[in-house]
């Protein structure tokens, strides 16, 4: 274990969460609890020695029939050293929610808003949640796995083209 990963374990445990296994792309991952989040996000922002100081990606996963259903996956980058790590957070209840995290990485806007687009997280705490990629009148997320495979506009676009 390098000592960018000795760090990231240290302040992973001091926040109540837990080390994943490594995946096939090698990026250390945790998963922390949806409440310690921002507390935990701003440690790695700006804690003492390895600084997380970007946000590259906020992405969402549907584990259809499990329970909890929904991850939002955070990754991070410590420009200085190039180090990447991966952070999983359970998103519960109805709609499922987890905290925005845009106090700590402006940058979560446009991400945090696609993930509830497509897939009906809300991000507690975000200043201007709403669709970025559907209209807005749109009814439903199109990436849950539940959603009907044929989506839900081929029979209204069919019977604007032919009323009878």
């Amino acid at each position: 274990m390098t000592s960018d990963e000795t760090r990231f374990s240290q302040r992973v445990e001091a926040h109540g969460g837990e080390l994943l296994p490594s995946m096939q792309d090698g990026i250390p991952a945790a998963r922390i609890p949806a409440a310690k989040l921002l507390e935990f996000m701003e440690s790695l922002k700006s804690g003492e020695g390895l600084k997380f100081d970007m946000l590259t990606d906020v992405c969402s996963v549907d584990e259809y029939e499990a329970a909890p259903r929904f991850d939002v996956i955070y990754h991070l980058r410590a420009l200085e050293s190039g180090t990447v790590v991966r952070i999983k957070v359970h998103a519960e209840g109805e709609p499922p929610a987890v905290p925005s995290v845009i106090p700590v990485y402006a940058t979560a806007n446009w991400h945090e808003r696609e993930a509830h687009d497509m897939m009906g997280i809300h991000f507690e705490g975000h200043p201007d949640l709403k669709r970025i990629l559907m209209p807005l009148e749109y009814e439903g997320h199109p990436l849950r796995k539940d959603f009907p495979r044929e989506g839900i506009e081929p029979e209204r676009l069919y019977k604007r083209q032919y009323p009878d």
